[in-house]
């Protein structure tokens, strides 16, 4: 997600794997563009990644990534400039609140949780 002491050294996002992603990731995807939180979140594949990991981030993170700029230099702070704080402050306010929604869509929050389990 992000690190406390060091919230501005890239916006906090979420980043991980699905064992069986097919219908997960399509219902995921409808629920990420539902929620309405102070900035717009995306998911998406990792194109960086050997393996299949996705990621949901600040839809302005991941349009920034797509510029020329970022794949020159690969610092988000020069695509984004000034914006660039303030989106990194509104998605760790965001994090609870997309949480919350992503519970409420799956029917989560009173089910019990366990720890996931890596397939052999």
């Amino acid at each position: 997600m992000y690190k406390p002491n060091r919230m501005y050294e890239r916006p906090a996002g979420f980043y991980f794997r699905f064992h069986n992603a097919d219908q997960v990731y399509e219902q995921l995807k409808l629920c990420i563009e539902e929620f309405k939180g102070n900035l717009k979140w995306i998911i998406h594949v990792s194109p960086v990644t050997r393996h299949q990991n996705y990621v949901v981030e600040p839809a302005d993170v991941y349009y920034a990534k797509q510029a020329e700029t970022y794949r020159v230099n690969m610092e988000l702070r020069d695509v984004l400039q000034a914006s660039y704080k303030d989106i990194c402050e509104l998605a760790i306010q965001d994090i609870p609140l997309l949480c919350k929604h992503i519970e409420q869509w799956f029917e989560l929050e009173h089910k019990q949780l366990y720890p996931p389990t890596i397939p052999n």
